[in-house]
């Protein structure tokens, strides 16, 4: 996500500064829909680890639901647990889709907790032509849970909400406006959705980022009207339910100090929240929701990658990289960080006493 926005700034800002016009603004609308156009399943021959439902649909069975959100049809995954407490509704971060998050899945439906995951607009199996924005999430996010809360299967279960990344401000903002939740988990997520790209231009360009704030305020809002108002600190504030707000330190892509929700603690008025923070290999935007054993375990095998390319002296070919991952222990590649889980876990459980 980070290279593709940091691309955005770079070019907004150049557009705004050298003056927008009516040629400016079209340039910046095209520029802006490219970053967020359709994100497709990957090459799982080639991508390790637990993402791939074929690996776990034996031992993970789950029921696929199609429902609208606006005009789009959305694609859902139900995980039925055999012991239910309750619905988790996971939400997944930009430049990923619902299956990302199998291992985060499969921990919580272990955990006597059902879960219902879905990917956004023009995300893998939902339809939609792009991604449209940061604020999409939110949006459908807000339009499933209002689903889940219609359906005759799901509308008389406990709800309960875990995102990470862009997923991570969706379920933080929507407590503004839904308040069947019972308690949320955001997980490395950004504060704002409306902001976030002038907030990065900020970051990166200082005062030039004032230049493509104009745009980036009207074209959003015309995108996502009134969402665009909500944010993590005002949803969780609003909703007074428990909450876990989870960030690392050394996060690359929604800066600990500057975009995260955990950064704007200060303002949080809510006594129900809990903070968790990733340090050490843990402290990245990933890394803080996989185990210390799996981070080394990348590590180890992007070395063994990398020496066989130094050996090659060249990059190796897509069946070289085939036959690489043939051998990958996907379980422990994938593996989540069980202390999170379970302090989130642990919250749940506190209020269905």
């Amino acid at each position: 996500m980070a290279k593709d926005i940091n691309k955005t700034i770079i070019a907004a800002l150049g557009a705004a500064a050298g003056g927008l016009g009516g040629v400016g603004v079209a340039a910046l609308i095209t520029l802006y829909d490219k970053v967020f156009g359709r994100c497709e399943r990957p090459d799982y021959s080639i991508k390790p680890g637990l993402y791939n439902y074929q690996l776990l649909e034996k031992s993970l069975p789950r029921e696929n639901i199609r429902y609208l959100s606006d005009d789009v049809v959305l694609q859902g995954y139900y995980y039925k647990a055999k012991k239910s407490k309750g619905l988790v509704i996971v939400a997944h971060g930009i430049k990923s889709g619902a299956d990302d998050y199998l291992p985060m899945i499969e921990y919580i439906v272990k955990n006597n907790y059902s879960v219902f995951a879905f990917d956004y607009k023009g995300t893998y199996d939902s339809q939609g032509e792009s991604t449209v924005g940061m604020c999409e999430s939110l949006v459908d996010l807000s339009n499933t849970i209002d689903f889940l809360s219609t359906d005759s299967r799901f509308k008389k279960m406990n709800k309960f909400l875990i995102g990470h990344s862009w997923g991570g401000y969706a379920v933080a903002s929507v407590l503004s406006i839904k308040n069947n939740i019972k308690a949320c988990a955001s997980i490395a997520g950004m504060n704002d959705g409306y902001t976030i790209i002038y907030e990065k231009g900020n970051q990166y360009a200082g005062k030039l980022a004032d230049s493509s704030k104009p745009f980036l305020n009207v074209y959003q809002r015309y995108l996502f009207k009134s969402y665009v108002d909500l944010n993590g600190v005002k949803g969780i504030n609003e909703s007074n339910i428990p909450v876990l707000i989870a960030h690392g330190v050394e996060d690359g892509v929604i800066s600990f100090h500057l975009q995260s929700i955990i950064s704007k603690a200060n303002e949080i008025k809510n006594p129900n929240v809990i903070y968790y923070i990733g340090k050490g290999l843990q402290g990245d935007h990933c890394d803080i929701w996989h185990s210390n054993d799996s981070i080394i375990y990348k590590k180890q095998l992007e070395s063994e990658l990398k020496l066989k390319e130094l050996m090659k002296n060249e990059d190796l070919s897509y069946e070289e990289k085939q036959e690489f991952y043939k051998n990958v222990n996907h379980r422990l590649y994938s593996e989540v960080n069980k202390e999170l889980f379970d302090k989130i876990i642990e919250m749940f459980d506190s209020t269905l006493k």
